[in-house]
């Protein structure tokens, strides 16, 4: 369902200025269709970040991550800058964390990811998985360094989430 909802979206090529095969490329996704994907993908000269109809800046691994086939994400991580950023502030590793993807964050990582990247003065991935309960990867994230008093723009720590919440679990874990 997640990508029928990206889908409704119209990409540009960046640094391109002209529209490229944007329509090919989504039917890509939607058919799950990796040849076609990957035809398209390798000709693109910045396969990081591409701009939506309404000009949004969007990392193109956040599209990669919403297809069932593991080779459209296997295929941008290649490539694409794991550190690459949309218009939010957002990079791969936040979508990833928030998905609960244990496997894909770790990919991002060793791929360069930042663990404590703040998408402006917003949530690291460590507040987004304390924010959804991912368990196994906020204690992944622990593990690499991730920064455990790092605060959110409303002056928050993970922790004083998990204690919003009311999760014991996720508290145990960060304290």
């Amino acid at each position: 369902m997640a990508i029928r909802l990206l889908l409704g979206i119209t990409l540009l090529i960046l640094p391109a200025y002209a529209v490229v095969g944007e329509t090919e490329i989504i039917r890509a996704f939607a058919r799950n269709d990796y040849e076609t994907f990957e035809r398209l993908y390798n000709a693109l000269d910045d396969k990081s970040l591409y701009v939506t109809k309404d000009g949004t800046v969007v990392p193109f691994l956040f599209l990669t991550l919403h297809v069932e086939d593991p080779r459209f994400f296997e295929k941008a991580l290649e490539e694409a800058d794991p550190n690459a950023a949309g218009d939010w502030g957002m990079t791969p590793i936040h979508e990833t964390v928030t998905l609960c993807n244990l496997e894909r964050t770790q990919a991002l990582i060793k791929k360069g990811a930042d663990a404590n990247h703040p998408p402006g003065d917003m949530n690291t991935p460590l507040h987004m998985a304390t924010l959804m309960s991912c368990y196994d990867v906020a204690e992944y994230l622990l593990s690499i360094g991730a920064n455990p008093a790092a605060k959110n723009n409303r002056g928050q720590t993970p922790a004083d989430i998990a204690r919003k919440l009311g999760d014991g679990k996720m508290r145990a874990l960060l304290e």
